[in-house]
């Protein structure tokens, strides 16, 4: 495996917004009985993607430094479609050390192993059978 560079990625923390429109509406005060038809939105310049929801940034600035003094170096997003939020994950990334490296080519060994006997042991099934004449 010496064609490869080697990182490990360990997940530190994930965290999801809160449910983006309902925390916005908050935040701005919406009353249905004032404003039964909800917020209509002028949007400059053009229109934003609709598959997206804004953060407010300080939320995001705060979470990111939890996430950093957790010892996180980077972050992934997902869009929740379900009900509008983003779940967060903060992961460790590096170079991965020998005996890292070592672990994990003991692993892929380990399971192409146990692939090669279950595969073993299926095709010995079917070969019983056909010397048995149920095949």
């Amino acid at each position: 495996m010496e064609d490869y560079l080697f990182i490990t990625k360990t997940l530190i923390d994930s965290q999801e917004t809160p449910e983006l429109d309902l925390d916005f509406q908050d935040k701005i005060g919406l009353d249905y009985e004032k404003h039964p038809g909800g917020i209509e939105t002028i949007h400059y310049p053009g229109y934003p993607s609709i598959d997206n929801e804004p953060v407010e940034i300080e939320y995001l600035l705060k979470m990111l430094k939890d996430f950093r003094d957790g010892g996180a170096t980077h972050v992934a997003f997902d869009y929740n479609t379900d009900h509008l939020s983003y779940e967060i994950e903060a992961y460790e990334i590096r170079l991965s050390t020998e005996r890292e490296i070592r672990t994990h080519e003991e692993e892929i060994q380990k399971t192409g192993e146990a692939e090669r006997q279950r595969e073993i042991e299926r095709l010995q099934k079917q070969i019983d059978k056909l010397k048995k004449g149920e095949i």
